[in-house]
């Protein structure tokens, strides 16, 4: 059609033509938002966030960290809230300290009769983020059975009432759909005993555990936090003998990944990460989330 066509239509279908021309205007600002990505995320779609589930113990919950907000659900809320718009994803931890997944440990506390596993059990979720193994991995609390090559829910009761959580979070999906989850090896240990666990069921045993345990309950394979803070095979003769320590001057020779669990003013207990520990553990979730 000509300029001298359109001037010599009638005002009614000049104005159709304007009409027209308008929504090819905005339907092409709407398509360049969303390609930039000005337009948020999830909760563009849906009009509520996309509710994240973090469940575990002390790690989850963030003991040592400096601050709320460097806890690994913390990282993650902020990693989120960066790449899709505050608002888009809600992050919750029920990180509860000293938990165990058993439900009758010989001499901790079980995940089961907590107020964060209480209220995890009654809300609804889009993703659930489960990690557990470090306080099982207490001397007095780890059964013999659990350490065999292939132990079931029979023989080990880390590995049944790991199920069993599984199961349950698997009703709590938001409209009755099944929550996207995975679990997680947990971090290595740096020295044995610490808090009275024992190192090679943490960095042996529950790396070949774990993802049996996801394999038996149809998950994906488990998010690898033993070997992305620094967990190796060979840990018996790479590890520090006395375990990771504080930055020294003349510093004192340690694997790298030391400064993901030892920090000047932070955390250096060997097992619970520090700040940029509790980053790097997050971007390992962040990950799994934006890629799936």
């Amino acid at each position: 059609m000509s300029h001298n066509d359109v001037c010599h239509l009638g005002k009614g279908t000049t104005n159709s033509v304007r009409t027209m021309l308008r929504v090819a205007v905005l339907s092409l600002a709407l398509s360049l938002a969303l390609g930039e990505g000005l337009v948020g995320g999830p909760i563009a779609a849906s009009g509520t966030p996309i509710e994240v589930a973090c469940v575990g113990d002390s790690i989850t919950k963030g003991y040592k960290a400096s601050n709320y907000s460097s806890t690994y659900p913390g990282r993650l809320q902020t990693k989120l809230d960066a790449k899709y718009g505050v608002g888009s994803y809600n992050v919750s931890n029920f990180g509860a300290d000293g938990a165990t997944i058993q439900k009758h440990p010989h001499d901790h506390y079980p995940y089961w009769t907590r107020s964060q596993f209480k209220n995890f059990s009654v809300g609804t979720f889009d993703i659930v983020i489960i990690m557990f193994g470090t306080n099982d991995a207490k001397t007095i609390d780890w059964l013999p059975a659990c350490s065999a090559p292939h132990p079931t829910a029979e023989s080990c009761a880390v590995v049944k009432d790991y199920l069993s959580l599984i199961k349950l979070a698997a009703s709590l999906g938001v409209g009755g759909k099944t929550p996207l989850m995975t679990i997680m090896t947990p971090p290595p240990l740096w020295r044995n005993g610490t808090y009275g666990m024992n190192d090679v069921t943490i960095n042996d045993v529950l790396p070949r555990l774990t993802p049996q345990i996801a394999s038996a309950a149809g998950l994906p394979p488990p998010i690898d936090i033993f070997t992305a803070l620094g967990g190796t095979s060979d840990w018996r003769t790479t590890f520090p003998k006395t375990g990771c320590h504080r930055p020294a001057t003349p510093p004192v020779p340690q694997p790298k990944s030391c400064e993901l669990f030892c920090q000047v003013n932070e955390s250096c207990d060997n097992c619970h990460p520090d700040d940029d520990g509790y980053d790097l553990l997050a971007t390992q979730v962040f990950n799994f989330i934006v890629k799936n």
